[in-house]
């Protein structure tokens, strides 16, 4: 699951793995665990640069979003 939202992020920006997310407890019925903690693993799992600037850019926000969350 983080892996997936993590490249919807990259590839398609912020509010890309939130839609991932809704879609996955939708087609499961059941309530995701853990996925900021995994955010964070699929997004520390990537080259410290990544094949564009806009691409680094997005991750990084991604993993400022996952640690946060895992901050609170």
């Amino acid at each position: 699951m983080g892996e997936l939202r993590k490249q919807a992020a990259i590839s398609f920006g912020p509010a890309a793995p939130d839609q991932v997310l809704a879609g996955y407890e939708g087609a499961t019925s059941s309530q995701a665990r853990d996925v900021a903690y995994w955010d964070a693993v699929a997004a520390l799992n990537t080259p410290t640069e990544l094949f564009s600037t806009t691409a680094t850019t997005r991750r990084d926000a991604f993993l400022r979003m996952a640690l946060a969350v895992l901050t609170q």
